[in-house]
């Protein structure tokens, strides 16, 4: 359930840095005056969260799996001991 969670989370910011970054492509490459280092710095912003979304994706997929693993295995009862002779 987490997972799916954060991973339709992830997906949407992902594909809002995606756009983000297609958006600063056309600005850049439009007739119309941009601001120097602009382009630069939106598509830094826009590759670097989009490469954490997709990390912290695959984080919360292995915490998820590990806390499923510990929380569902058998508890094991000792009902007797015999000594060894």
């Amino acid at each position: 359930m987490s997972f799916k969670i954060s991973l339709i989370l992830s997906a949407l910011m992902a594909l809002l840095m995606l756009g983000s970054g297609i958006y600063t492509v056309i600005v850049y490459l439009g007739p119309g005056y941009v601001v120097p280092g602009w382009a630069l710095i939106m598509g830094l912003i826009a590759a670097g969260f989009l490469g954490l979304f997709i990390i912290l994706t695959i984080i919360i997929k292995y915490l998820d799996l590990l806390l499923k693993k510990t929380y569902n295995r058998d508890v094991n009862h000792i009902s007797q001991i015999q000594k060894v002779k």
